[in-house]
C-alpha cells in the first residue's frame, strides 16, 4: 500500500460529516461499540491530538445496513395490509 492509499484510509469527522451527514457524536458511539477503528495521533507530551476513523470500518458498517429494493418494497406492500 502506497502512502496516497494509506491517507486515504483514514478522515477525519469533520469530512466524514460531510460526506455522509454522521455526527462526531455518532462516530464516537460506533467506535465505542468497536464497529470503527479510531487513531488519536498527538506529539509526545501534548494531552489533545487529531482523531481519525478508519474509511473501511466505515464503508462496511454502511454496507451492512444495505436494504435491496425487494425487502423496502415487501416492507411496504406489509403496511397497507
Amino acid at each position: 500500500m502506497n502512502a496516497t492509499n494509506s491517507a486515504q484510509a483514514w478522515a477525519r469527522s469533520k469530512s466524514i460529516r460531510q460526506a455522509t451527514g454522521l455526527s462526531s457524536t455518532q462516530l464516537m458511539r460506533y467506535a465505542d461499540e468497536g464497529l470503527i477503528r479510531t487513531s488519536h495521533v498527538k506529539r509526545p507530551g501534548q494531552t489533545r491530538g487529531i482523531r481519525f476513523f478508519h474509511l473501511g470500518d466505515l464503508h462496511q458498517l454502511i454496507s451492512a445496513g444495505i436494504q435491496t429494493p425487494a425487502t423496502i418494497q415487501t416492507k411496504k406492500s406489509s403496511h397497507h395490509h
